[in-house]
């Protein structure tokens, strides 16, 4: 196991260092010029070039790159353009806020879909089948910010209960904490649930077919133990998997949510990156999100042979 894992964690370098190149290349090559955006418009055109090379923008983009790279792989995320604090800072500083609207959201996530999809499979070709389906299809077919307006217009706006915006730290106390990310969760988790509720029960009928869970039931014994200790184990495989690619579906979502409710986290850190055209914070942000998603799915591969025995990792 151990060796799987290093092996793994090997492959994964030129993921990242390709991942790299491609981050970088964008920032770079996007319309605007960060120099322009932070001298102002009235920046001659001697002292845009005297920042342009101070900042280093004035050498070829390998040469910037590679010297970006080195800082990098040592943990320096440079300095933002914008606000001249160290990007590491920055990330470190707003990720706690993304993962907490993470781990919520796929809590949510996991709380709907997963039930939804074993009652559509247990109740085949049943009203309760088609009502759980008609379900997921609305998740799916709702956009996240459009759910999260929803949710803020009756639960914000007229019932009062939640607040519509901002972010209170947990240590503030765990109801403010847990009461501005309800509404941004579950407006990232409706449409993962809905994925998620859909294979759970595709993956259960599968299972339902096997000749062991025919035989389990032929003995006599109970439903709910046919279903919780045969077919769900057996069909947690394929939602595992779904629920590691939502893993990488809630950072992307973050980018729209947080600005949404006006939540502190990476997601805005990015949109503010974009609009100062701030190379460092983009870049740094990309990178961090894109090295966790890996970490996720290696975690999601060692969860599979910890389901399934018949899995061996050589």
């Amino acid at each position: 196991m151990i060796q799987y894992i290093l092996r793994r964690l090997l492959g994964a370098v030129p993921t990242l260092l390709l991942v790299s190149v491609v981050v970088f290349l964008l920032a770079h090559l996007a319309p605007g010029d960060p120099v322009v955006r932070m001298l102002g418009g009235f920046a001659t055109s001697a002292e845009i070039e005297k920042a342009r090379s101070e900042m280093g923008f004035d050498r070829p983009l390998a040469v910037q790159y590679v010297a970006w790279l080195e800082r990098a792989v040592q943990g320096d995320l440079g300095r933002s353009i914008n606000s001249n604090l160290p990007v590491i800072e920055m990330i470190a500083d707003r990720l706690p806020r993304t993962a907490s609207l993470a781990v919520i959201a796929l809590a949510v996530s996991i709380a709907l879909g997963v039930p939804l999809g074993i009652l559509a499979a247990v109740r085949q070709n049943t009203i309760w089948d088609q009502a759980a389906m008609c379900v997921s299809l609305i998740g799916l077919s709702i956009p996240d910010f459009v759910a999260g307006l929803l949710l803020v217009i009756l639960f914000s706006v007229e019932l009062r209960l939640l607040p519509s915006i901002g972010y209170s730290p947990l240590n503030e106390g765990l109801w403010p904490w847990m009461s501005h990310l309800i509404l941004p969760a579950v407006s990232l988790g409706i449409l993962m649930a809905a994925v998620t509720a859909r294979m759970t029960r595709s993956s259960m009928l599968d299972v339902m077919r096997q000749d062991y869970v025919l035989t389990a039931r032929s003995k006599g014994l109970g439903e709910v133990k046919v279903v919780g200790l045969h077919v769900l184990k057996s069909a947690m495989i394929p939602i595992i998997t779904v629920i590691g690619i939502n893993c990488g579906a809630v950072f992307r979502g973050a980018v729209v949510i947080e600005t949404l409710f006006a939540i502190p986290g990476i997601g805005r850190l990015m949109i503010s990156g974009i609009e100062f055209r701030d190379y460092p914070v983009i870049q740094g942000v990309l990178l961090v999100v894109v090295t966790l998603y890996v970490l996720i799915n290696l975690a999601v591969d060692l969860l599979y042979a910890w389901l399934d025995p018949r899995i061996r990792y050589a």
